[in-house]
């Protein structure tokens, strides 16, 4: 007689799975249990790892035991494109609404025959799991019910097969790079013209693993590929992309994935990189030492570590830094101009001083929990208080001195959540992707709206005559560290090694 096939769902898969790691039940008992041939469950062990990332990161229904391709995949894909982009927005959505918008989207793709009917809709949220919910206010509280099934299930699962130096948090942030006090541009008597200036943005890519022993090589996206403060410049401490609204799209994070799976293969190392499950962020497949893995959506700013303090301490101590610019500029009697290369500069000593303590707290108050671990926190100083500390560290006093006026901390840190720093796709976006015609790469402008003198060239005789004038400071200063001088050696050393005998100051930058 011929065996009727029983179709499983992925939740079904998923379960199976973590039955057989619990190691309490045999395989037989097991396959009894889902009333599934043995053959059958073999064949869920042996894609185990497909599973467990489908079922992270999947957008359909896990319940689903089939899914089948309809007549018009293209609309489907592009309606769900511009969902996840409006709900990102917190845009309200009906299903008349996505009716409205599938016909809209249809005729774009060249379908006039199109209509989506009401069942039509309904099939699509069932497709891509799509529920209705009562909004939460403009705060739009997460769901607590959803982050705690991703602490208690889905992310010890995910962190048991890792250990924590492996286990990687990517997470992007806009930087207004020039944004100062705008009374603090008036130091010398110009007319301040509102700020326009300093609302010219980056964005910044930062990832660390979980026991804060590594944090990767900042990713700065600017407008232009060539901006003008790059003249004469071979070499930056930080990864440098250009995208003309300058936020992360999917090809940028796409290709930065892939380079990152080839150093972690070279390093014989198999790595988890969780991130924000958002449209600047699609799923790979083909990558040999990187297990991509997604927060729920609309849950990043709980169980995200970059989102409980990271990110936050990096842009206290670039401010920090911007500040000391400042002052100094003042001292010097010069103007505090920033361009694009005076903030990477900043930004990368910003994240290279991002401790180590800050991060693991992060990971910890996030859930990230190693099996060895516990969530008591024997650290003297509570993750809240480290925070608050931040603040301390740019000197305001000395700012309000210079500037004659009550600089609070909220004008040194202004709130730059609001702006898009990842692909948010307008309709011919979404269209043109469907189609394959989408380029969005016209940044080679080389023009930069401000910058400063082009970097002065500098022969090696030069550069180690001001070496020699910095020890010789340092020499007349007590109770300096001797890993100041180490340092020095080190530069000398490369100065003296270095086989071109006109070199950029700039190449001084980059990180060793």
């Amino acid at each position: 007689m011929e065996r009727k096939r029983k179709a499983l769902s992925l939740e079904t898969k998923y379960d199976i799975l973590r039955e057989i790691e619990k190691g309490r039940k045999t395989k037989t008992e097991i396959a009894k249990d889902f009333q599934i041939p043995k053959s059958t469950l073999s064949g869920i062990v042996s894609k185990k790892e497909i599973i467990l990332q489908e079922y992270q990161t999947s957008t359909s229904s896990p319940k689903r035991k089939r899914h089948r391709s309809g007549k018009y995949d293209d609309v489907d894909s592009a309606l769900f494109e511009w969902f996840k982009g409006a709900r990102a927005s917190s845009m309200p959505i009906s299903g008349i609404i996505l009716q409205k918008k599938a016909d809209d989207l249809a005729k774009s793709l060249g379908h006039m025959d199109f209509s989506a009917s009401g069942s039509w809709v309904e099939r699509f949220k069932g497709r891509h799991n799509i529920v209705s919910r009562a909004i939460s206010g403009e705060s739009g509280i997460v769901d607590s019910s959803v982050t705690d099934e991703w602490k208690e299930r889905t992310l010890p699962a995910l962190l048991k097969d890792f250990s924590p130096k492996n286990i990687f948090n990517a997470d992007e942030t806009g930087l207004f790079y020039k944004l100062m006090p705008s009374y603090s541009l008036n130091v010398r008597g110009e007319t301040c013209t509102g700020g326009k200036k300093g609302k010219e943005r980056l964005t910044f890519l930062v990832a660390c693993n979980m026991d804060g022993s590594e944090k990767l090589k900042l990713v700065v996206i600017g407008r232009f590929a060539n901006p003008r403060c790059f003249k004469g410049v071979k070499s930056l401490p930080v990864t440098y992309l250009a995208n003309k609204r300058a936020w992360m799209t999917g090809k940028l994070f796409s290709d930065w994935v892939l380079q990152l799976d080839r150093k972690f293969s070279s390093q014989s190392r198999k790595v988890l990189l969780i991130v924000d499950n958002c449209a600047a962020h699609p799923k790979l497949t083909g990558l040999k030492s990187i297990t991509l893995a997604f927060f729920p959506p609309n849950t990043t700013s709980v169980l995200q570590p970059c989102d409980q303090g990271i990110i936050y301490n990096f842009k206290c101590k670039y401010r920090q830094r911007m500040v000391e610019h400042i002052i100094d500029s003042y001292d010097r009697k010069k103007e505090p101009g920033i361009n694009v290369l005076v903030a990477i500069r900043y930004a990368f000593a910003a994240w290279r001083d991002v401790s180590p303590t800050v991060i693991m707290k992060c990971f910890r108050k996030s859930g990230f929990i190693a099996e060895e671990e516990t969530m008591d926190d024997d650290d003297d100083m509570p993750l809240a208080q480290m925070i608050e500390n931040m603040r301390d560290e740019i000197p305001l006093a000395r700012l309000r001195t210079i500037t004659n006026t009550d600089t609070s901390f909220n004008d040194i840190l202004p709130a730059e959540e609001n702006e898009t720093i990842t692909e948010a796709k307008n309709d011919s976006d979404i269209v043109a992707d469907i189609l394959g015609t989408n380029n969005d790469d016209d940044c080679q402008s080389s023009e930069d709206e401000s910058y400063l003198d082009d970097l002065p060239v500098v022969s090696k005789n030069e550069a180690i005559d001001c070496l020699h004038k910095i020890r010789t400071y340092f020499e007349s200063n007590a109770h300096v560290e001797e890993t100041v001088f180490k340092k020095i050696l080190d530069i000398e050393f490369n100065l003296k090694s270095c086989k071109h005998s006109q070199t950029k100051i700039s190449d001084f930058f980059s990180a060793k």
